[in-house]
Formats: C-alpha cells, sequence, structure tokens
C-alpha cells in the first residue's frame, strides 16, 4: 500500500518459537501492518474508512497514517491518501475504533515494545442538506492524535491479537521482544474517552506458552 507501507495480513500465531520461527517471526514482523481500523457510521451518511499505519521496507517504524474510503455499493476501496500522522512511529500494532475515537496501543516505536497508548480523535463532516445525484458521502478524518500516562499498557507488547466488544479494548498475548507471552489486558474507556487503567486476570491468560502474531474474532 502506497509508499512502501508494510502488507497486511493475519496469522494464526506462533507459540514459543525454534530459532528457525523466530527468524521467520522477525521477517513477518518487518511485513505486517501496525494498525487496522474499519471505521463505519452507519446512521450519519458518512462514508466507511479504511486506516493503515507502519513500517516501511526497511522496517522502520513510521508515523504515517493512509486512508481510504470504501465504495458503499462495490465495496471497493479507493485511492489511498495521507491522514492525520501519529505523534510517534510505530509498528506492529493494534488499532480499534471506539465510539469517536481511534485507539493504537501494543507495538514497537524507536526504541523497542512500547507501552504508550496513542488515541485519534475521529471527526465526521455533516453530509450535505441536499447532496448532489450520486455524489460520494463525505469522509471522515482524524483531527488529532494525544496521548495520556494513565492510558499506558503496563507492559510493553509487540505483534499482539486484540479485539473491542461492548465498549472494553482488548490485548491478548503478543512479544516483550523476547518471547511469546500470554497474558490478557483490558480497558474501558469512560464517558470522555479518556483510560485510566488496564486490568488483568490471571485466570484469563493463554497457556504459558503464549503466543504471537495472532488474530481474534468475536463470534
Amino acid at each position: 500500500v502506497g509508499a512502501g507501507l508494510a502488507g497486511l495480513a493475519v496469522f494464526a500465531g506462533l507459540a514459543a518459537p525454534c530459532a528457525g520461527l523466530r527468524a521467520l517471526r522477525r521477517a513477518l514482523a518487518r511485513w505486517l501492518s501496525c494498525a487496522m481500523a474499519l471505521n463505519s457510521w452507519p446512521d450519519c451518511g458518512c462514508a466507511q474508512s479504511t486506516r493503515l499505519a507502519g513500517s516501511d521496507g526497511s522496517g522502520t517504524a513510521t508515523t504515517t497514517v493512509w486512508k481510504s474510503t470504501l465504495d458503499a455499493t462495490s465495496g471497493k476501496l479507493g485511492a489511498w491518501t495521507v491522514d492525520q500522522p501519529l505523534t510517534s512511529p510505530r509498528a506492529s500494532a493494534l488499532a480499534m475504533l471506539d465510539g469517536s475515537y481511534l485507539w493504537v496501543y501494543g507495538g514497537v516505536d524507536a526504541a523497542g515494545p512500547t507501552t504508550a497508548v496513542l488515541r485519534g480523535l475521529v471527526q465526521t463532516p455533516k453530509p450535505a442538506a441536499s447532496p448532489a445525484p450520486n455524489a460520494p458521502a463525505p469522509a471522515s478524518a482524524v483531527g488529532r492524535w494525544d496521548t495520556n500516562s494513565k492510558a499506558n499498557l503496563p507492559v510493553g507488547r509487540v505483534a499482539a491479537a486484540g479485539f473491542s466488544v461492548n465498549g472494553a479494548l482488548y490485548l491478548v498475548g503478543g512479544s516483550d521482544g523476547q518471547s511469546p507471552k500470554g497474558d490478557v489486558y483490558w480497558t474501558t474507556p469512560d464517558g470522555n474517552g479518556d483510560i485510566t487503567k488496564w486490568e488483568h486476570l490471571p485466570q484469563s491468560d493463554l497457556p504459558a506458552q503464549g503466543l504471537e502474531g495472532g488474530a481474534a474474532a468475536v463470534t
């Protein structure tokens, strides 16, 4: 995807890799995109859009955010354009939409696995009162990114799985940069869109061998 952004893929995950798998894991980590989110407002008349960010062809985390709008009829993606850049480089992270905020958490920055959480305010323009025939719906845009140390993860995790359900954000497994981990963390942003702490219960963790590079689905 534009400007050499690392590709996007889903893998079942790697647990307790041997030396060969560690090399494969590193290669895959360089190829994986850091963030993907589908932003959908079905009742506001706004166009659905997808955002990607991640590492470049050299494996270096970037601040660039790419956005593409989906055609409501065909589902085809439009041309990729640059959205509001992240405040710090990030790759191999998670991105989840909750209300009007896009959360990016986990992954690596210039120093390695990071605990920092980024919050993007997604702004949706009002559709025209009398739009022209076949006029495209207005697309959303990230107005700004901000950080708050209270929102930070307790530990740095890269290539973790994650999901959002019932207003809560989850991080599952991932690596500390050395080996797969099985910790599960979750948080529920408050009514102001702030994260004040992450929760953890040992009985919710994955088996001891951990998992990284995985994908989660809520069914």
